[in-house]
């Protein structure tokens, strides 16, 4: 005990650290903005001067949406593997916990149907969702002295656990039509040529 101290402070050590975080994750969000609305608006200016130049030219259409993929169903020998390995790796990833919910959600998905659109939407859902839970049932703060902190948010956290699973899910998906895509777009080999 120091003498002459009246009051004692408590600081979490690793909280400079997590406060580094949200900044970057504040950079990398408005980065993400950037990448989104610089392209549009390239184009938009370039589709404009072009309009001005060729008045009598077909209209210029800025932004053709993506060719819309039917939801898959998958049948149950390849849905199950696919959900144990997902709850084995999202378990040991995550927490063992985590494995039977994960790898419940993925078989139901695929049985159900899956497609990109649909996870992307139940992963917006998702990350919607998170920000409510904080908002709707904040935590007391008590002085800064409520360790309860990590407990109470248990259900926003897992929220988003399963939201960064399925974006995971619709990046898997994407890579796999994007690799179909790229071999229907190669050529045959039509053999040896003309001597």
């Amino acid at each position: 005990m120091v003498p002459g101290c009246t009051a004692a402070s408590f600081a979490f050590g690793p909280q400079g650290t997590a406060n580094l975080a949200y900044w970057i994750s504040l950079l990398a969000f408005i980065g993400m903005l950037l990448v989104l609305v610089l392209p549009w608006m390239r184009r938009r200016r370039t589709a404009g001067g072009r309009a001005a130049k060729a008045a009598m030219a077909a209209p210029v259409q800025l932004w053709e949406p993506p060719p819309i993929t039917p939801a898959r169903r998958y049948p149950l020998r390849v849905a199950i593997p696919a959900a144990l390995v997902v709850g084995l790796v999202g378990g040991f990833v995550f927490a063992w916990r985590a494995g039977p919910p994960l790898a419940l959600g993925t078989a139901v998905l695929m049985l159900v149907g899956v497609s990109i659109g649909r996870l992307l939407l139940l992963a917006l859902y998702g990350l919607l969702v998170v920000p409510l839970l904080y908002l709707t049932d904040p935590l007391t703060n008590q002085g800064g002295a409520n360790f309860g902190y990590a407990q109470h948010f248990t259900g926003a956290h897992w929220v988003a656990v399963a939201a960064v699973c399925v974006l995971l899910g619709a990046l898997v998906l994407w890579l796999r039509e994007l690799r179909t895509t790229q071999r229907s777009a190669t050529p045959l080999d039509a053999g040896p040529g003309p001597p």
